[in-house]
């Protein structure tokens, strides 16, 4: 089965949001493993980490966090703003993607597993910038920036 990138949102959810990270925008086929490009440019939030926190890229799926969310009350982008989200990782590794490079623009790669729902043509991915201060903490979760929101088909 082959599904295709179908429509890239590079904003976040509330207005004034910086752009920390984009994903080029296209209709181009993305075969499986699904995977995208994401640019980042943490060059203006890097005065303001602690020292020793990571920042990382989380690739969450949208009907998890709203699923996730509903339970306390939360909409699927104020769920990724909080540690529940870790539960909705859906990339390759399952895991946080580090972005190491604080100087400058860079870019990665990430493979996209997104879950379809029965009944559903298209799965929602969405993609956060969130800082680790302490690592062993799970609740430790700071969302910042723009959300991108990927629709997958």
């Amino acid at each position: 089965q082959t599904r295709r990138r179908k429509a890239v949102r590079n904003w976040g959810g509330m207005l004034g949001q910086q752009m920390l990270i984009t994903v080029p925008a296209g209709l181009e086929m993305v075969r499986a493993p699904w995977t995208v490009a994401v640019h980042y440019d943490l060059r203006s939030i890097a005065h303001t980490l602690e020292p020793g926190a990571g920042v990382f890229v989380a690739i969450l799926d949208a009907e998890k966090l709203r699923r996730t969310g509903s339970g306390s009350g939360l909409n699927p982008m104020q769920a990724s703003e909080s540690w529940v989200a870790r539960d909705c990782i859906c990339c390759s590794t399952g895991k946080l993607r580090h972005l190491t490079n604080l100087k400058g623009p860079d870019k990665i790669q990430v493979t996209l597993q997104p879950v379809a729902c029965p009944g559903e043509k298209e799965a929602c991915v969405l993609l956060r910038v969130v800082v680790i201060s302490r690592p062993s903490d799970p609740r430790n979760w700071r969302a910042i920036g723009a959300s991108v929101i990927l629709q997958v088909d």
